[in-house]
């Protein structure tokens, strides 16, 4: 895990409590890096904390989904 996390990048992290069709309560984890786009010049590749927070809700949206089918 630590070799993932890199400077000038935003790292994005989602938990959630899911109750699957047979009872069990699963806890899924997941992170997300930013990366740096081909034409991009400048080193910093930051994300904006409005697009962190959509970035979020996604993530546990589809945590959720996958767990539930």
């Amino acid at each position: 895990m630590r070799s993932l996390v890199k400077t000038r990048q935003t790292m994005t992290e989602a938990h959630v409590d899911v109750k699957t069709t047979d009872g069990y309560l699963l806890c899924p984890f997941c992170v997300g890096f930013t990366t740096k786009l081909n034409n991009q010049i400048g080193k910093p590749s930051y994300a904006q904390h409005q697009w962190v927070h959509q970035i979020q809700e996604k993530m546990m949206d589809t945590m959720t989904q996958e767990v539930q089918m």
